[in-house]
């Protein structure tokens, strides 16, 4: 009962929010592998759980609009695929359900002006929190995760923090338009140091995202004639694009990078038009198709720019490779009555911010990975649901049989969901104590503990690289071997083919190392490792005649950057050579 009169007030509503946005967003122990990634994901997905049974304590309706609908169907369609084409781990698992029944619960609350002006409140708090643990790494009062640019907040580089902090620009923007001068104040001070810092962590897409929300601000505060309208919008659309273009020349290289990408991705795409390459495979096979590419490009311009790569940096091409037309459609059908549901609320001024959200997140969807980010997904979810809460078209279901049963289903649900959590939070926390005593020189004494945790964590490709490397260090060639090849169709690159190589040549396998250090090879064409093994392979086997025409090519190619170790390896190959 007090859950109850709490959760009508908004006292719960607003609690349950200050700790997701808390452990979602800031909460980042040294205690897992992916510590900026897990602890989020799992703290979500208990507060979601607490949310999921104080609500079902006071539902009394199921709202379903088209939006819902389509929602419901797309998740239906991504379930099937896990069954036939998945390579998703547990953590990708428990994330899509938590943020799915996180958005079924607020899609079926409501929001008026007072409740919205709360969660902007709790938003722009969140955005300042981070904003000024940005700024006290910049000035190195505090530990950063990132060397180049030392502007992460609690990510680990700089793109997820601009992309959280623009992310949340529209909440601080919202109180600039206050009456009273504190609240006025509290905007302008919060919005200044959001893009203060985006600026700091020299992030295109950030940057972008600011310029672009700054203008819409401007535009909803100036009213233009109406014949000047239509006008406008090609000067906002032109002004875009020229920002666009400067932006890609600031970091030239690395927008040629990711046109690289795209490149493979698309041929990715052309193999797989219809069904898509599989749910969560994009990382199991890219580097495959970018061996592909420099292979039959030799002399591509993208040589000196190629690396390992796991994400295309453009969400919606990556639903195009994963899904295929089947599943972009879908996602394309949820985008529209999105939109459909921003236009027919239009009216509402106090949705602008939750507009301005949502659209943040979709255009850094364009050139990044925002929803690898569970504090990201968070915002955009939220904005999201809230809009769903409000679409024109609605159907609600009041019979008491039909609330009852949505109601026990979720308690049920949750339970068994808080299970999966618990077990899979505990595997992760083992592997990452197993990692640290590892890299202590305890491998041999960590491997019963990788043992126990493999049947959850098999799903994860990192894991089965991190357990595969564990066992060649030990010389357990063949268990290692084994390990890599079931990483290989989960996750691959050049490292985990520069392991399987040097498995093959313990084990005697000499043609297969050959193999994959080729692959390795051409996966990277700027890397020097590959060849530098492909020489000692040929030694190895007395083969003098491809070892001195690998040190050739050693010695002939270009450095991108130099090191002690490429220094080395080009000595190395002087000295066979002479």
């Amino acid at each position: 009962m007090y859950a109850n009169r709490l959760m009508k007030s908004g006292m719960l509503k607003n609690i349950l929010l200050i700790l997701i946005f808390f452990v979602g967003c800031f909460f980042i122990p040294d205690c897992f592998v992916s510590r900026h990634v897990t602890t989020g994901m799992l703290g979500v997905a208990i507060i979601t759980i607490l949310y999921a049974l104080a609500f079902v304590r006071m539902v009394k309706v199921i709202k379903i609009t088209p939006l819902f609908l389509w929602v419901f169907l797309y998740s239906i369609f991504w379930l099937m695929y896990q069954f036939f084409y998945s390579a998703l781990a547990w953590h990708d698992w428990i994330g899509y359900i938590s943020f799915l029944l996180l958005f079924f619960i607020v899609s079926q609350q409501e929001f008026g002006e007072n409740e919205l002006r709360q969660y902007y409140f709790i938003g722009s708090m969140a955005g300042m929190v981070m904003g000024t643990w940005g700024l006290l790494q910049y000035f190195e009062l505090v530990q950063a995760y990132y060397t180049s640019v030392p502007v992460t907040g609690s990510f680990e580089n700089p793109a997820g923090l601009a992309i959280f902090l623009s992310g949340l620009l529209p909440c601080s923007l919202y109180f600039t338009r206050e009456g009273k001068m504190r609240y006025k104040m509290w905007g302008i001070v919060t919005s200044l140091l959001a893009i203060w810092v985006i600026l700091l962590s020299n992030s295109r897409t950030g940057i972008l995202i600011v310029i672009v929300l700054c203008i819409l601000y401007v535009c909803q505060n100036i009213s233009f004639p109406p014949r000047n309208r239509f006008v406008n919008k090609f000067l906002f659309l032109g002004i875009v694009l020229f920002l666009f273009v400067g932006l890609y020349f600031w970091k030239k290289d690395s927008a040629d990078g990711r046109m690289l990408i795209w490149l493979c991705s698309l041929d990715m795409f052309g193999d797989h038009w219809f069904f898509g390459i599989g749910s969560g495979k994009f990382q199991a096979e890219y580097m495959l198709y970018q061996a592909d590419f420099f292979q039959r490009h030799p002399d591509s311009m993208f040589m000196m720019l190629a690396d390992n790569v796991n994400n295309p940096f453009n969400e919606y091409l990556k639903v195009l490779v994963e899904y295929g037309i089947l599943g972009f459609s879908m996602v394309v059908m949820i985008l529209v009555h999105l939109v459909k549901a921003c236009k027919a609320n239009r009216d509402k001024v106090f949705l602008f911010p939750v507009f301005g959200c949502i659209l943040a997140v979709m255009l850094a969807a364009c050139f990044s990975y925002p929803l690898n980010y569970p504090s990201i997904v968070l915002i955009f979810v939220f904005s999201v649901a809230i809009v769903n809460s409000c679409y024109f078209s609605v159907w609600k279901a009041k019979k008491r049989i039909c609330v009852k049963g949505v109601a026990v289903g979720l308690v049920v649900f949750s339970l068994l969901f808080s299970r999966i959590v618990y077990c899979y939070g505990r595997s992760e926390y083992e592997w990452c104590k197993a990692a640290r005593f590892s890299l202590e020189g305890r491998s041999e004494e960590m491997l019963p503990s990788y043992k126990e945790i493999y049947d959850w964590m098999r799903r994860d490709g990192l894991f089965l690289y991190n357990y595969g490397a564990e066992l060649y260090q030990v010389k357990r060639y063949s268990e290692s071997l084994k390990i890599l090849k079931e990483c290989a169709s989960r996750f691959n690159d050049e490292d985990v083919q520069q392991i399987l190589a040097k498995d093959y040549i313990q084990l005697g396998m000499y043609s297969e190392a050959k193999e994959c250090l080729l692959l390795a090879a051409a996966m990277c064409p700027v890397r020097f490792v590959p060849l530098y093994e492909l020489m000692n392979l040929h030694l190895r086997i007395k083969d003098f005649t491809e070892a001195k025409r690998y040190a050739r090519i050693i010695i002939d190619k270009p450095v991108k950057i130099n090191s002690s170790r490429i220094r080395k390896i080009k000595k190395a190959a002087k000295v066979l050579l002479e």
